[in-house]
């Protein structure tokens, strides 16, 4: 499982290290780290305004034995502008998968998505079980619910194991997978990879996530992996 870093503007700019950490917590054993990016100039050159980004990162499991693991993905903007501002934002989480060809993205029926390759046509999701036969690149909104009450779960036949996605104000889903011809270093072929990311990215007619001036954005996303 990979999860991507905080993007920043300006690829020279890095998310500090603001903690990090191991132990056990009597219910599980637990690795996390936490990395805060503020404003630059590179920032405000491309959205003006004033913030603070906090990702933390947290794997546990509840025994050294067990195939079952659990991956806390949660994030936090704060405001530090004197005006309220507005953002999108998805947690990039690519799965290493088996044979994406066998993969099927369960909990989709019934959704709403923007199909990123047909000039953002909306289209409605029909499949008890999403299979990805070919490039694809779709935004779902409302994927885990209006009020994130639902799940998303990525089965995985041929390697036996399923991941089940939960959120916190995170209401929508991207699936992608670029198939053949991409060209991006650090992500493994396509067959052997599919992405689902949970992200606020239609909220509000896609106008984005409003904070307002001071306050606080918090977002999170759960993962627990286990056999399928």
């Amino acid at each position: 499982m990979y999860t991507g870093p905080i993007a920043a503007a300006d690829s020279a700019s890095a998310a500090a290290l603001a903690a990090s950490g191991a132990g056990d917590d009597g219910a599980s054993a637990y690795a996390f780290v936490a990395l805060e990016h503020d404003d630059t100039e590179a920032t405000r050159a491309v959205w003006p305004h004033a913030f603070r980004v906090r990702y933390e990162v947290r794997v546990s499991c509840a025994s050294a034995t067990t195939a079952e693991v659990t991956c806390a993905l949660d994030v936090t903007n704060r405001n530090a502008d004197d005006t309220d501002f507005t953002f999108t934002t998805a947690l990039h989480t690519y799965f290493a998968v088996s044979d994406v060809r066998d993969v099927r993205v369960v909990g989709l029926r019934g959704t709403t998505y923007r199909d990123k390759l047909r000039d953002y046509e909306r289209v409605d999701e029909r499949a008890d079980e999403l299979a990805l036969s070919g490039a694809t690149d779709r935004v779902y909104e409302r994927a885990f619910g209006a009020r994130c009450e639902r799940a998303l779960c990525v089965n995985d036949a041929r390697g036996k194991r399923r991941v089940e996605l939960r959120t916190t104000n995170l209401p929508d889903a991207v699936v992608w997978n670029p198939w053949h011809g991409h060209a991006v270093a650090d992500l493994a072929p396509h067959e052997r990879m599919v992405c689902v990311e949970a992200g606020a990215i239609a909220v509000n007619d896609g106008g984005g996530v409003r904070v307002c001036a001071g306050c606080t954005w918090r977002g999170a996303m759960q993962m627990s992996l286990a056999a399928l």
